[in-house]
């Protein structure tokens, strides 16, 4: 079976690439290197480069590949980006997905795996969330995601695919230093680059109602994302899988918390540099991760801790 991984060469697509180059999955990666990194893709001959936008190439790549199952990671992800460049992330997220799914169905295409997020819930009043719960999305990036997987869920539903949209929480970590997260939207890359620039990190509102008055949120390591992967692509069983699942580990850590693990390991003093709130950040998001014990038996493997130990060797 052929896998095509689309953002194949981000941050989580060429972790899941690695672990299948490993495991003797055979896959290949389709990104328009626009964020993505070549050099993270260690067999050079599986990546192509295009854009999903290129309806004519994909389609053409899906059937030349006699690609068998596709994992959606392609994507435009910054909270603050969406909420100034709607346009762009509703043709991205949403338009593009919904044009790769009809492409999949067209094609024989008969597994797809949608990368979708936590953003999909916005607040919650308990902090923890299940995929049972009312999706009221507060970020532009969460409303296009939410809509990706509605067309995803109408297409299972309808007998033209077998798929699942996979809510990742907030991923940090790494397996290699080859395979870092370089965007600057995410909290951890940039108290990283802060801390070895013996900067101030910058913490946006403490004002929220949490133990230390910082957004508290669940970190979940990018290799057990790949892991889940390897476990969903070796052994898909469609018709048990639910629409969603969260992928997290049910632990929820503040912002200050995140800036206090990596500066005691680095040997430095904290005293960061308080900004206002970002519009559309809940206060605490945490995953329930019931199903995805009960449905698939995953169980992550790498906690909050290993997670930065990994970022700093």
């Amino acid at each position: 079976m052929n896998w095509l991984i689309t953002g194949g060469a981000g941050y989580i697509g060429s972790h899941i690439a690695e672990l299948f180059q490993q495991e003797g999955l055979n896959y290949y990666c389709y990104d328009n290197l626009s964020t993505g990194d070549p050099a993270r893709i260690s067999d050079s001959e599986r990546l192509i480069i295009g854009d999903i936008h290129d309806e004519v190439k994909l389609e053409r790549i899906i059937n030349k590949m006699e690609v068998s199952g596709v994992i959606h990671l392609a994507a435009k992800k910054s909270v603050e980006e969406s909420r100034e460049k709607p346009i762009l992330y509703e043709k991205t997220n949403f338009e593009a997905t919904e044009r790769i799914l009809d492409i999949c169905s067209r094609n024989g295409v008969s597994q797809f795996i949608f990368s979708s997020t936590a953003a999909v819930y916005g607040e919650s009043k308990s902090g923890f969330v299940s995929e049972d719960a009312e999706l009221h999305p507060i970020s532009t990036y969460g409303v296009t995601k939410m809509k990706a997987e509605s067309v995803l869920t109408s297409y299972i539903s309808r007998g033209l695919i077998q798929g699942v949209s996979l809510r990742y929480f907030n991923v940090i970590g790494q397996a290699s230093a080859a395979l870092k997260d370089n965007s600057s939207d995410n909290l951890v890359p940039r108290v990283l680059t802060a801390a070895r620039q013996h900067l101030k990190p910058q913490i946006y509102g403490n004002d929220y109602p949490t133990s230390d008055r910082t957004c508290i949120r669940d970190y979940v390591d990018v290799r057990d994302i790949a892991r889940l992967h390897l476990r969903l692509c070796r052994d898909f069983d469609g018709p048990k899988l639910p629409p969603a699942l969260n992928v997290g580990t049910g632990v929820g850590v503040s912002v200050l918390e995140v800036m206090q693990s990596i500066y005691s390991r680095m040997g430095l003093s904290l005293n960061p540099e308080v900004l206002p709130r970002r519009q559309g950040d809940p206060a605490t998001l945490v995953a329930e991760i019931g199903k995805l014990k009960e449905k698939i038996g995953f169980v992550t493997k790498f906690d909050f801790e290993s997670s930065i130990e990994s970022l700093l060797h």
